[in-house]
This record gives structure tokens, sequence and C-alpha cells, in this order.
């Protein structure tokens, strides 16, 4: 009895607290148990998988996995309002090509496109699945719930990957972390309108996996400026205007209808 009021009391008062702590959780984790080499194909594969495990086992225990988004309802939908961003990553891969040095193989690609499914599965359970859906839930009855819930969990999605500062410089990681928040706002208003994690997570793994595919799975490839990172914000902040587009009747509701499995 004692237990489930403990639960029932963090689903109420605390989950806002519960979803920074396990933030700060997966931060050290990935940080931990880093590769001593930043651009093996297996980076980050371990921990990530932990990180997983232990999202998903609080989704089940504090009752957040009806509305985290794990059914079939809504994936076409999620992947066709991520279709602008699935293009403009396409026209990326394609450029970068065209710098590409000697090929990998295609085993490599093979490990390195598991692991971009396991970091789309990661963030965006983690990310999507947990924090945004445990915001939603604690701030659906405020005037402004869902606009307080979309920036919160964006702009902690860009602060996550400064723990790429183990392997990168201070600027590139910089720039990656303002784009990461506008692309998290884009993401985030797709799982609102769609309530559907699936999607999300394909369409991450695969924005993912044209934007790392050259450097990874090619030698002697050139790397990106920080004039391209600095393009990559400008072109990210479009993505996150158009998010706030696709949710720009929801700003005011209040009483965010939680759809369940």
């Amino acid at each position: 009895m004692k237990q489930n009021n403990f639960i029932e009391n963090l689903q109420k008062k605390h989950i806002v607290v519960v979803a920074l702590v396990l933030c700060i959780v997966d931060a050290a984790v990935l940080f931990l148990m880093r590769s001593p080499n930043p651009d093996s194909v297996t980076e980050g594969m371990i921990p990530r998988l932990i990180m997983i495990a232990i999202t998903g086992l609080l989704l089940w225990r504090l009752g957040l996995y009806k509305t985290a988004g794990l059914q079939i309802k809504g994936f076409s939908k999620s992947l066709l309002l991520g279709l602008p961003l699935t293009i403009i990553a396409l026209l990326i891969l394609m450029g970068s090509l065209r710098n590409a040095g000697s090929f990998l193989g295609i085993g490599t690609v093979l490990i390195y496109t598991a692991n971009m499914l396991i970091v789309g599965l990661h963030e965006e359970l983690l990310v999507r699945g947990f924090l945004l859906n445990s915001f939603l839930e604690r701030w659906k009855s405020k005037r402004m719930g869902i606009v307080l819930a979309v920036f919160l969990s964006s702009i902690i999605f860009g602060l996550m990957h400064f723990t790429n500062l183990a392997g990168n410089n201070a600027i590139p990681t910089i720039a990656q972390a303002v784009y990461a928040t506008f692309i998290g706002i884009f993401f985030a208003s797709i799982f609102i309108r769609t309530r559907n994690l699936y999607g999300l997570i394909i369409l991450h793994a695969f924005i993912d996996w044209c934007f790392y595919f050259v450097s990874t799975c090619f030698q002697a490839t050139t790397t990106t400026t920080n004039t391209g990172q600095w393009t990559l914000v400008i072109g990210s902040l479009l993505f996150a205007i158009i998010g706030l587009f696709y949710i720009r009747k929801s700003f005011f509701q209040k009483n965010v209808r939680m759809r369940s499995v």
C-alpha cells in the first residue's frame, strides 16, 4: 500500500524531478562508459542499451507506458509529418558522399545501422516517451502546458548533447546542442500530433544515419566545418518553426488528450 502511494506521489507531484534525475543518470552513464575511440562504429551501444532498459522499466513502474506512444496507430502519420526533415537529410547525405574516402565495407554499414537504431530508440524513449510524456501529464491542465512541455523537453534534449564534449571541440558541440534543441521541438510536435513513438524512432535513426554515414563508414573523409555546423543551426530553426506550426492549435489547450495503447 505504501509503495503504491509512493509511486502515485511521484506521478502527480515529483514526475518532473524524476525526469531530470533520469537525464542526469543518462548523461553520467554515457559519459563514463564512452569509447576511447569516439569514431568507433559501436560507440555508445552498450550504455544506450542500459539506459533503454532503465527508461522502459521506469515507464512501466510509473504507469506512463500507456501514453508513451508505444502503439501502431499514428505510425504512418508521424513519418509523413517528418518527411521535410527526411528530404533534407537525404540531400545532406548525397552532398557528403562527394567527399567520401574509401569504403569500409558492408559489415561496418550493418553495425552502424544497428547502432543508429539504438540511438533513435534510446533518445526517443527517453526524451519524447518519458520526458515530454511526463511533462504533458504533469501540466495538461495548464493553459500553456503544451508549450512548456515542448520547450523544456527540447532544451533538455539539446543539453544532453554536451556529453559529446568528451570527444569534440567546444564550438561544434555547442552548435550540435543548439540544433538538437530545434529539432527536438520538431520531434515533440510530431509526438503531440500522432502519439506515436515508433515513427519518431525510425525518423530519428534515419536522420542520424544520413548525417554520420560518410564520416563513420568511409576513411579519409572531410569533416564538417564550423561554418557548416552553424548552417545546420539555421536550417534546424526552420524545422522548429514548422513544428510549432504543427501544434499551433494546441498552444492554449487545457486537459491534453492522452491516447493509450
